[in-house]
């Protein structure tokens, strides 16, 4: 499975909740009704993230890795005022085009039938509603080369995802939902989904993929947060010289389950997102040729930079 889900990736939530309602003063016979502002969507966006896995043995044979990764994505946002459905107070459709570069490079030691790099190269392309600059529903696909060293049109693939929220209770309690297309992943169609909680003002359990967290909140500016992390993708190896041969050119899907905690800090245009922890386990599998490859448990370090414009 292509692990690409943005997927309302800010704070989900459903159109409902994030309306917006008026609020009405009262003063004696008087009433006034005060509109809610609504929060200014951002129109680009720079994403930069580097993180480095340290030492990992592999459960198969006497071989290791450490693995630096490093994702690259610029975006822009094109407003389409031509669509009004649902109407919703501080909604807005918007077309987001952008471009991804992602890259993992392997320290390997004592085992050569894995890939010393995994890479793509994609455009983004995504249908998305915002309300108060959270993503209510998303359609995004990011068609482009997903490969090794060389491109070829095997290397070909556009991992779709299509993404929405359903309330469950009041303003607290919903379900994510949707699904993940990819061509090159183990499973071409999976569903995904997941919850999103406000428990209170200060704490959110955010339950759903890539990036299960639960959140404290401790200032406007600042978070803390526990939970996991599902980095990876579907990629197509180059022709070489491996034993056994049916490896050559395989489709290998590469994930990472990471637990770790870490902390957001929010002084717009900019946030800065630190996290440490444990890589549970890395896993390239050539899912075609029928052979899998795992790790050990061990540390990693993560660094994110964003802006909004």
């Amino acid at each position: 499975m292509r692990i690409l889900i943005p997927l309302i990736a800010a704070a989900a939530l459903p159109l409902a909740a994030l309306a917006g309602t008026e609020t009405t003063v009262s003063s004696g016979k008087d009433k006034t009704v005060q509109p809610v502002e609504c929060v200014t969507d951002p129109l680009d966006t720079i994403i930069a993230t580097s993180d480095y896995g340290f030492h990992q043995d592999m459960k198969r044979g006497d071989g290791n890795i450490e693995v630096e990764h490093n994702n690259f994505e610029l975006d822009r946002r094109i407003p389409l005022d031509f669509l009004s459905w649902p109407n919703v107070q501080c909604g807005q459709w918007f077309l987001r085009l952008g471009a991804d570069y992602e890259r993992f490079d392997f320290s390997i030691h004592n085992e050569d039938r894995l890939p010393n790099t995994l890479q793509s190269i994609s455009g983004v392309i995504a249908l998305e509603y915002l309300v108060n600059d959270k993503t209510a529903l998303l359609i995004e696909t990011r068609p482009g080369v997903y490969f090794q060293h060389k491109i070829n049109s095997g290397s070909f693939d556009a991992p779709t995802n299509i993404a929405t929220v359903i309330p469950i209770r009041d303003d607290k309690l919903y379900i994510v939902a949707g699904v993940t297309i990819s061509g090159l992943a183990e499973y071409p169609v999976f569903p995904i989904g997941g919850i999103l909680w406000h428990i209170n003002d200060k704490w959110d359990l955010r339950a759903y993929l890539p990036d299960p967290r639960l959140v404290y909140q401790l200032s406007d500016n600042v978070e803390f947060y526990a939970g996991g992390e599902l980095v990876g993708g579907a990629y197509k190896t180059d022709n070489r010289q491996v034993t056994p041969a049916k490896l050559s050119g395989a489709v290998i899907t590469y994930d990472e389950v990471r637990a770790g905690a870490g902390i957001t800090w929010k002084a717009r245009p900019l946030t800065l997102d630190f996290g440490a922890g444990y890589t549970v386990q890395s896993e390239f599998n050539y899912n075609r040729a029928g052979e899998s490859f795992t790790t050990h448990p061990a540390p990693y370090v993560r660094l994110t930079a964003r802006l909004d414009f």
